[in-house]
């Protein structure tokens, strides 16, 4: 398809879909966009945020681009421009061009750089939102400091990860829609 003809896709994707010229799509690509109104839409369960509160749906062939995904967005954390990076599980599967209008209330996330990260998971349950901070290893009361975007957040020593071992929960998350059982799991205040 040559740039014309895109541009006449995409002006008939935006009239189907309602939205004005001025539509971005922040996580796809043309063709995804032009295929969600042009044809089947594209369904996702997951949607993921990075240093953002807008979800994208998380659209891969296999776990194996779900873990280079989350991997490479864990990897760009720097703790200042890029500070965070969130999976949600969605309530039922959605079409990818609806995602950014859900609700997400359940979902892990961390913050942080890729040397230094702390992950916290938030879920409901019978109606009460419970808020977590995930630890590994021993419980080590020693304190921590992870600097995030101009904020901070001090957490035990066992409740530091790096990108690595971060992209290892969230992908137990993604496969299982829980943390690990093996995490510690401490109360934020």
């Amino acid at each position: 398809m040559g740039r014309r003809e895109d541009a006449r896709v995409l002006a008939r994707a935006r009239a189907t879909a309602g939205v004005s010229e001025r539509f971005s799509f922040e996580g796809g690509t043309f063709d995804e966009l032009a295929l969600t109104f042009l044809g089947d839409p594209i369904i996702v369960t997951h949607a993921d945020s990075a240093t953002s509160d807008r979800f994208r749906g998380v659209r891969a062939s296999s776990p194996e681009g779900v873990r280079d995904r989350i991997a490479r967005s864990l990897a760009l954390l720097d703790g200042e421009r890029y500070f965070a990076y969130a999976l949600a599980r969605l309530p039922s599967p959605t079409a990818l061009h609806t995602v950014d209008r859900l609700e997400i209330t359940e979902f892990v996330q961390v913050a942080g750089s890729a040397i230094r990260l702390t992950i916290e998971v938030r879920h409901v349950s019978n109606d009460v939102i419970r808020h977590d901070v995930l630890g590994h290893g021993a419980a080590q009361q020693n304190a921590e400091t992870i600097t995030f975007g101009g904020n901070s957040l001090t957490v035990h020593r066992h409740e530091v990860f790096d990108a690595a071992s971060a992209t290892d929960v969230l992908m137990h998350y993604y496969e299982h829609d829980v943390a690990p059982e093996a995490m510690t799991r401490r109360p934020l205040s």
